[in-house]
């Protein structure tokens, strides 16, 4: 609400009101689908000078399960982890990796640069991955740091 006043502050109104709708898929807030919104607008007397209800459907696209934490790592220590181009590893080869922050997105198979337009698949397919901040170490103490690349999904 947006409280408004004239007149010396003798004369006070509410001049807005709005209320946000969020979608809730399986227990999970989405907060990023631009096509979602129910927008309402009211004036003098609540007369209705706006109304807007967009709210399309969402269907499930891939039935995939997602991993746990453990099966994540598991698949990290199985070399399963894609590697940072830039990544440069300490000379001394690595002994550890330390996990130091992560960060999780969205792979479109399209976004890959090497795919030309006409070979892009019709409906893409869209990966949940995790990018890790690591630590490579030596075994003579030698530190780097660098990114690992995983997926979170498993076989359906």
């Amino acid at each position: 609400e947006n409280t408004t006043s004239h007149m010396g502050g003798s004369i006070k109104y509410k001049s807005r009101r709005s209320v946000t709708v969020f979608r809730i898929i399986n227990g999970f807030l989405v907060r990023s689908l631009d096509e979602d919104k129910i927008e309402l607008e009211l004036g003098v007397n609540g007369r209705l000078l706006k109304f807007n209800f967009k709210w399309p459907n969402i269907e499930v696209a891939n039935t995939k399960r997602t991993l746990t934490l453990p099966q994540v790592i598991d698949r990290i220590k199985q070399g399963d982890a894609l590697g940072d181009s830039q990544n440069e590893y300490p000379p001394g080869g690595i002994a550890q990796v330390e996990l130091t922050d992560y960060q999780v997105f969205y792979y479109v198979s399209t976004m890959h640069p090497y795919l030309r337009h006409s070979t892009a698949p019709q409906s893409p397919d869209i990966q949940p991955m995790i990018e890790f901040l690591a630590t490579f170490k030596s075994k003579n103490g030698e530190k780097t740091d660098g990114g690992l690349f995983i997926s979170v999904v498993g076989p359906k």
